[in-house]
This record gives structure tokens, C-alpha cells and sequence, in this order.
């Protein structure tokens, strides 16, 4: 468990300045900065989160519909989408 948390502490690095700074100090990195390197991360395309679950036996569920809200870009932060006549 402990190797998962630091590969996941070495990608938030890798994003993010201040994350990187705690990290290499050898310092606890805050939830909520861990989580802002996170989303950077993720709007940059550089890191892909993964949930796993069952809807059918409801686990899981309420874990990724938090992560869909805390990571990825809302409706309002990307440009519209573009159409065109076939």
C-alpha cells in the first residue's frame, strides 16, 4: 500500500511545483494540495485516474461520482463542442 501511495505522491510531483517541493522535502503533502495536483494533472493529460465499482451492488459508485466532480473539468472550463455538416 505504502509503494501505491508514493507512485501516486511521485505523479502529483511531477504536475505540480508545490506538491514536488513537500514531496522531495520529505514533508506530508496536504490532502487538498495532493488533490489540486491531481486535477491539474488530469485536465494536462497527464495523469488518468481509475475507479472501480458496481453499480449493480452499489460499491463504488459515490467514490468515482466524487472523482468525476474533483477532477475532471466541468462544462463551463472547456471550450463548446464543435459541429459539422456531413
Amino acid at each position: 500500500m505504502r509503494a501505491v501511495r508514493d507512485a501516486l505522491l511521485e505523479a502529483a510531483a511531477d504536475v505540480d511545483d508545490a506538491a514536488a517541493e513537500k514531496y522531495l522535502a520529505g514533508e506530508a503533502v496536504p490532502a487538498q494540495m495532493l488533490r489540486a495536483a491531481l486535477r491539474k494533472g488530469t485536465l494536462a493529460g497527464k495523469i488518468f485516474p481509475v475507479f472501480a465499482g458496481s453499480a449493480l451492488r452499489n460499491r463504488g459508485v459515490q467514490p468515482a461520482m466524487d472523482g468525476i466532480v474533483q477532477y475532471l473539468p466541468s462544462p463551463r472550463e472547456v471550450p463548446p463542442a464543435g459541429a459539422t455538416t456531413p
